[in-house]
């Protein structure tokens, strides 16, 4: 008896995926705070993002590094995660801190993940950098804690995960235990979804990333 066939993924890395998106012409929208609606083209997302990996290669960021992104879900954070991609280093999103009656809970974890992950670098904003002082402090990852809108750079070529290579870590929610990084390969990443009959897959695919800001994963322990 023979199963289904396995799932070819459509595309071999997440960069692919974002060359694209960007030739597709499409855009992604994010609400902002004041909660009107703003349009980027996917092709900006990828200078950006292709910026974002000259200044990460600038500031020390190496192969294989593991570079925590703490930003609120929005172009910034889209750029960086394709940018460590592009560095040759892998993503790690967390979660901003979003209750301040709770900052000592949210540093303890937040240090707890840096260490678990060894992140040797954290990018966030300006209006997050002042929360995350005892957090970044306690972990100390190796080349410290920079804004977004700090990392930038041109020129180097951009580097791509192979298929079995780790592309992104996600931790567990938390609800039940401690936070748990869980390994996500190139290949598992790029497992082609479901086509929508209004945007290509590349661009799907990324607004269901950016939906969920890549930021966690649930388990059952």
């Amino acid at each position: 008896m023979k199963g289904a066939p396995a799932i070819r993924p459509k595309f071999e890395t997440l960069n692919q995926m974002l060359d694209a998106a960007a030739r597709s012409g499409e855009s992604l929208f994010f609400v902002g705070r004041d909660e009107t609606d703003r349009q980027i083209p996917m092709d900006e997302i990828r200078r950006h993002a292709r910026s974002v990996a000259a200044g990460l290669r600038g500031a020390g960021v190496a192969s294989g590094d593991r570079v925590a992104l703490v930003l609120p879900t929005g172009p910034e954070f889209v750029a960086c995660f394709f940018g460590v991609l592009g560095a040759g280093a892998i993503p790690v999103p967390l979660y901003p801190p979003v209750r301040l009656g709770k900052l000592d809970e949210y540093h303890d974890r937040t240090a707890a993940m840096l260490r678990s992950v060894q992140a040797a670098l954290v990018v966030t904003d300006e209006r997050i950098r002042p929360l995350l002082g005892v957090a970044v402090a306690n972990a100390a990852p190796r080349l410290g804690c920079v804004t977004a809108s700090g990392v930038s750079g041109a020129g180097g070529p951009e580097m791509s995960a192979a298929a079995d290579d780790v592309a992104l870590i996600q931790f567990s929610s938390g609800t039940t235990h401690d936070p748990k990084p869980v390994a996500l390969t190139t290949r598992i990443c790029c497992t082609t979804s479901p086509r929508s009959r209004t945007t290509s897959p590349a661009t799907e695919r990324l607004t269901r990333w950016v939906s969920r800001g890549c930021r966690s994963i649930t388990t059952w322990d």
